[in-house]
This record gives structure tokens, sequence and C-alpha cells, in this order.
């Protein structure tokens, strides 16, 4: 009688763990790419994980492909939870075995974050720049203090062809 008793309880757990509702995946940055897109995108989040402490926990938000006559590249916001949001910039070049990864080193308000690209594509290494009016306006903006090897590359890299998710379900900043 234990015995069948027991046996019951198994195909009750059994049959009531076939209908519990399957754990939905974690949402992929290449989930709204195109199909040609995917692959790449997987493939450079997973690089640019890999340069984080835990590379299993990294989150993206934002990303976008940018092609340009210097290569493909993703340039995304990534962080491990509880941590800032960081920007990157994976590039894939023409003739390249691998990746170059460049990650900011700056921490940027949220307002600046948004005012500063306008001022680095206007200012940074343009020629018969009036250095006093970028001090003036970089300054004003909140940007004083921005990373100028990750933004001569965000200038360089993330501002060809862009591609964009075709629906945005990224976290909020």
């Amino acid at each position: 009688m234990v015995r069948s008793v027991w046996v019951a309880a198994a195909c009750v757990a059994l049959s009531m763990a076939a209908c519990a509702p399957k754990p939905v995946p974690e949402p992929k940055p290449s989930d709204d790419f195109a199909a040609a897109d995917k692959a790449f995108v997987d493939e450079t989040t997973s690089k640019i994980a890999k340069s984080f402490e835990r590379p299993e926990m990294v989150m993206f938000r934002n990303p976008v492909i940018s092609q340009s006559e210097r290569g493909k590249a993703l340039c995304v916001d990534a962080a491990e939870p509880e941590q800032a949001w960081t920007g990157m910039i994976a590039v894939k070049t023409p003739g390249a075995a691998g990746y170059i990864i460049h990650r900011a080193g700056d921490n940027l308000s949220p307002k600046a974050r948004k005012q500063c690209p306008a001022l680095v594509l206007k200012y940074m290494d343009e020629p018969k720049t009036d250095w006093y009016d970028a001090e003036v306006a970089i300054t004003q903006a909140g940007c004083a203090h921005l990373d100028p090897r990750y933004w001569r590359a965000w200038k360089r890299y993330c501002n060809g062809a862009l591609t964009t998710p075709t629906a945005k379900a990224t976290p909020a900043a």
C-alpha cells in the first residue's frame, strides 16, 4: 500500500512538472535584429562580455550595428548587474581575424551622454576647430572629462550605415 501511494505521488509530481510553464529564456541582444545580423550580434556581444569580470552576467542595451569603410562595428551599452552602463564598441575590420574592443573610460552623466556625441562629431579631430569655442561648449554640456580614445573610436566606427533592432526591448537607464 505504501508503495502504491509513493508511485501515485511520483506520477502526480511528474504530470504537474510536465504542465508547469517552461522558464522564458533571457532575451538576447540579437533577438530583434534581422536574421542576417543575428550571428554578428551574438558573436560580438560574446566577445564584449568576455571583457567583463563576470561574462555570464553581462546585460546589453541599445545595440546598433554600424557599417563603414573601416569595418563593421557593434555599438552598445553593457553592464554587470548593479553596475553603471558602459559604452562599448566591438569592431571587426576587413581582413582582421578578431575584434578590436573599445570601452568608455569616462563616467558621464546621463544628460551629458546624450549631449556629448553631437559635440564629438562637431569638434573632435576636425580641422580648423576653434578650440576656445569647443572647450566652452564641451564644458557647458558636462563633457569635459570624456574619454578621448573611446569617443574617437565612436566617431570613427559608430557613424556609418546604421542598423538598429526592429523593436526596442532593452532595459531603461
